[in-house]
């Protein structure tokens, strides 16, 4: 489920083919005598990172990486031109394009031929191919495009924003809809592959999203119903148990409907920026296990005489979201829910918190999610989970007049047994403390990051003040 494009360049070196991977986390570009003399790539393939190597390692290097897997390289532009020093046409630059609309620096030495890849659907890039020896002679890449059996409906609603393409998954686990004003602007989509989550986010947030759950892997999304006036007005999605969401938005403008038979979604495609301009789906088969035999239902209890039967009040919600407090620039992230947090890294410069890695538990698991730009210096603080869990996030956020941006300048984290970590970078600006009301358990991080870590909230679950 790939398309090949390129290579762009020279015909001189030796020729390469790293293949198909899952995605690209990371890119080292080293530039020396007018050209780029080498590519280092860091792949991503079945939770393992796998690493590539082209051309020949001198001169300055430059990295340019991404929010792996929430953002992932939609375009590789760059030039290529005759290099006197090695009488041959190299590639001269190299220039990186993301899902979220981020711009890598210009690798290498800028002018030549310009050239500009991209897949036909916003896809993802999944692998590079070329030619190089001394230099890196030629370059091209392969972006994900839905091919058979998979069905694919094209995005509707509009022209603006960025394209972007998630590919295609074992199926899709939770949905999270964020409105700003009329229209849908935020998606934040987790699919399923084998028993790994991978979280895409798409849009920006603006109100605080509301999620629809799948319970996979035994249900799985077959239909997708919405409006669109220029932008994405509303979504709802319909299950193969049955099940319908509620709508997200407000029905205004053309209705399209998504939905193809005996297939189920596996991924999203669409476009935007501060809202969801347009949005379309792949499909793929839909295997559904036969049902086992269960018990019959016991009968529901008689009334009693004279009494007649109400339904229980509805349950209160067992989690709370609090913040995002910081600023308001980077890519919004949503981590969700999970069982607790076992660890937590932070990474800080001189300025600011630049960094956040989080080890939670989901159902015995460690799942891992990185926010930020790992650079400067690391600290990590730990907790013994579950007989001690984080009760509190506190902090501070301030104007960093270097970046023209408001960002987390520290961090502090408190535990139900009194611990506290060690401060995280230096208390400057305005300070904030995050907790639930009864001393509710840390569930999740949400808010606000790139090149550093610009605004942070939390999820806690609601304590019961026993």
């Amino acid at each position: 489920m790939s398309q090949r494009l390129g290579p762009m360049g020279g015909n001189m070196g030796a020729a390469f083919d790293d293949g198909v991977f899952d995605g690209v986390k990371k890119i080292v570009v080293g530039r020396d005598q007018g050209c780029v003399s080498y590519i280092k790539i860091e792949y991503e393939k079945d939770a393992k990172f796998e690493t590539r190597e082209h051309g020949t390692i001198r001169g300055p290097l430059q990295e340019f990486a991404v929010e792996y897997p929430n953002e992932y390289i939609t375009s590789v532009g760059g030039s290529f031109d005759l290099v006197p020093f090695y009488n041959a046409v190299l590639i001269k630059s190299l220039v990186f394009y993301t899902s979220y609309r981020r711009t890598s620096p210009t690798l290498g030495v800028a002018g030549g031929r310009a050239f500009w890849l991209e897949g036909r659907t916003g896809g993802r890039l999944l692998g590079f191919h070329g030619r190089s020896g001394q230099a890196l002679d030629s370059i091209g890449p392969y972006f994900f495009a839905p091919n058979p059996p998979l069905r694919h409906f094209e995005r509707q609603g509009g022209n603006g924003g960025t394209p972007w393409d998630d590919g295609a998954y074992d199926g899709v686990r939770k949905i999270l809809v964020g409105r700003g004003g009329r229209f849908v602007s935020y998606f934040r989509f987790e699919y399923a592959r084998g028993e790994r989550m991978v979280p895409h986010a798409h849009g920006k947030r603006q109100e605080v999203p509301q999620e629809f759950v799948v319970d996979y892997p035994h249900e799985h999304i077959i239909l997708v119903e919405g409006t669109v006036d220029v932008c994405l007005t509303s979504v709802m999605f319909k299950t193969s148990k049955g099940r319908t969401s509620r709508v997200f938005g407000n029905v205004v403008g053309r209705k399209f409907v998504f939905e193809e038979k005996d297939f189920k979604i596996v991924g999203f495609c669409g476009r935007s920026a501060d809202a969801i301009d347009a949005l379309g789906a792949h499909f793929g088969p839909l295997r559904t296990p036969a049902p086992a035999p269960g018990p019959a239902p016991a009968p529901a209890p008689a009334a009693a005489p004279g009494t007649s039967a109400t339904p229980a009040p509805a349950p209160a919600p067992t989690t709370t979201q609090i913040g995002p407090v910081g600023g308001e620039k980077g890519n919004t992230f949503d981590d969700g829910i999970f069982d607790g947090v076992q660890k937590i890294t932070v990474g800080k410069d001189i300025y600011s918190v630049t960094y956040i890695k989080i080890e939670y538990v989901k159902d015995g698991k460690v799942e891992i999610r990185e926010h930020g730009t790992n650079r400067g210096e690391l600290k990590e603080f730990s907790v013994n989970n579950p007989n001690d869990y984080i009760t509190a996030v506190g902090g501070s956020y301030n104007h960093i007049f270097n970046y023209d941006t408001t960002l987390i300048t520290s961090l502090y984290f408190t535990t139900s047994k009194g611990f506290t970590s060690a401060l995280f970078g230096e208390m400057s600006g305005e300070e904030f403390n995050l907790k639930s009301e009864n001393g509710g358990k840390l569930l999740g991080f949400h808010g606000q990051a790139g090149h550093a870590i610009d605004a942070i909230g939390a999820h806690f679950e609601r304590g019961s003040g026993i």
